[in-house]
């Protein structure tokens, strides 16, 4: 095992070569390459017999003509070499071009510096006392830690990791937050790994794992099915927005009952959307009985709310935007109005057409019209904003 934990990739693409027969990369081909930055002083450089000469060919923004930034390559392991003063000089370069190709040609929705920079192997930095982490694109070397203190810091680690309360992790240091199983937490170094049940303050999430750090704040305990509920969502177009107003502005909770049934949690109430066969959430509401004009005791079951949509993130913000007492002033007002039942619904935000969701005629189909006047989509759009971007 290496001591950076990379592995060699396979070797999918012809290899280039100029008019001199010397070897030649762009920055995407080191996606299908091991880039391994050395120190001059590297000794098992010298001895490699298979090395040939070679460069890395950049393009500067808008300009017609290349930077060739000299490097070795094993075209046997394939292995780049590179000298540490040029992967200091180059990488970010390299590291933005590479980025690009992943986000373009590979199709990767998002990737992060963090997660480029794990790719590049730093074995040849590593000795008994030291070790090497790439910071701000460049190599910075470290002191390794004492065995008994490197031990007590994986302990405390260990202990993080364990702890179902704590669910947030992120470097000291600086950086986004990030869910325990992102892949991007195994570059956090041991003294700088920290954790807590809070939200840090002036800390934003990890692109990578953010939904997935919602869905565990909405579902808790529950978080060893995760793969379940990232699937529902996925499957009733939810979108990252919506499932965070609705768990980190509203409070909302989620249980799956079944593969096609989820319980939702937002207030005092409780909901069912259930998911038919031909891919119709039908939302349902828990029981209660009225022991006053304004109060209520919720009881056991569920009953149909003649609320239905395609994608389930219409019926959150249904459920986002119910309460007792606005129940009870549009029923007041229908009853007022000599209205029927589906005339309270509108009142609550839900206008159903022939009882058919007709999503694709506009924007909100059968649910949203009173949104729409009340301009709480707008409200909600403006608050995510102001909190991440502003």
């Amino acid at each position: 095992m290496m001591k950076y934990e990379w592995e060699h990739k396979s070797i999918t693409h012809k290899i280039k070569r100029d008019g001199k027969g010397v070897c030649y990369f762009f920055p995407s081909d080191l996606a299908e390459l091991t880039l391994m930055p050395y120190p001059e002083s590297w000794e098992e450089l010298a001895v490699q017999q298979t090395l040939q000469s070679a460069n890395i060919r950049l393009r500067p923004e808008n300009q017609g003509w290349y930077q060739f930034v000299p490097c070795r390559y094993d075209e046997e392991e394939g292995i780049v070499y590179i000298s540490e003063e040029n992967f200091n000089q180059y990488w970010k370069k390299i590291r933005y071009k590479l980025m690009e190709y992943y986000l373009g040609k590979k199709r990767v929705r998002t990737i992060m510096n963090e997660e480029l920079d794990s790719q590049v192997c730093l074995d040849a930095f590593w000795t008994q006392t030291s070790e090497a982490r790439i910071m701000d694109a460049k190599i910075v070397i470290f002191s390794r830690l004492p065995e008994e203190e490197r031990l007590r810091l994986m302990s405390k680690r260990a202990s993080i990791m364990d702890n179902r309360k704590i669910l947030y992790v992120f470097n000291q240091n600086g950086g986004p937050v990030h869910d325990k199983t992102c892949e991007l937490v195994k570059s956090i170094s041991l003294e700088d790994f920290c954790g807590a049940e809070e939200m840090p303050e002036g800390r934003g999430f990890c692109a990578k794992c953010r939904r997935r750090l919602h869905i565990r704040l909405a579902i808790g305990p529950d978080f060893k099915n995760c793969q379940i509920y990232e699937s529902f969502l996925q499957r009733c177009g939810v979108s990252e927005m919506e499932l965070e107003y609705f768990v980190r502005e509203c409070g909302g909770k989620m249980f799956m009952e079944s593969l096609q049934v989820m319980r939702l949690k937002c207030g005092e109430d409780t909901w069912k959307a259930e998911r038919k066969e031909d891919g119709l959430l039908v939302l349902y509401h828990n029981n209660y009985i009225r022991i006053g004009e304004d109060e209520r005791f919720i009881t056991d079951g569920f009953h149909e709310q003649n609320v239905c949509a395609k994608k389930l993130n219409r019926i959150l913000r249904y459920v986002e935007d119910y309460t007792w007492k606005g129940h009870l002033e549009a029923k007041k007002s229908a009853e007022d109005n000599n209205l029927t039942e589906d005339a309270v619904l509108q009142e609550e935000g839900y206008v159903p057409e022939n009882g058919v969701v007709q999503e694709d005629s506009q924007e909100y189909g059968c649910i949203g019209d009173s949104m729409v006047k009340s301009e709480a989509w707008w409200k909600r759009l403006a608050a995510w904003l102001k909190k991440w971007f502003i």
